[in-house]
């Protein structure tokens, strides 16, 4: 084996060190969409990034939910929003503004109104 430095290149897909999102869509256990971009803000913290991330994916998963709906798909189910940040999961079911979390305050608002509407699931993973 040969330690050939940092990752930069693999399978054609690059990587850096800057934050991504990424969150892909499945409906029914199949892959519907994914994505994977480089943030066009500077994140303070993990959470943060994770935080826009989530905001992000849910805005395309509702906007496809209003699609499939248009095209005669009814899904009741909430939307399962996954998240492996602790921090994150826990501001998004916090009702309480922190001066911790006002650089991401938009953002844990639009999250937490589709959590308390019953729109969207945060599973502990």
């Amino acid at each position: 084996m040969k330690d050939l430095g940092p990752l930069n290149t693999f399978l054609g897909l690059k990587f850096l060190d800057q934050v991504k999102e990424f969150f892909c869509l499945k409906e029914s256990g199949n892959l519907v969409t994914w994505k994977s971009k480089k943030q066009n803000v500077v994140a303070r913290s993990s959470a943060e990034a994770e935080f826009r991330g989530m905001a992000l994916g849910l805005c395309e998963t509702l906007w496809l939910r209003l699609l499939l709906h248009d095209l005669g798909y009814l899904s009741r189910q909430p939307i399962r929003l996954f998240c492996d940040n602790k921090a994150a999961c826990d501001i998004s079911h916090d009702p309480v503004q922190h001066d911790r979390t006002k650089h991401v305050e938009v953002d844990r608002f639009f999250i937490k109104e589709k959590l308390d509407d019953k729109i969207v699931e945060l599973p502990k993973i």
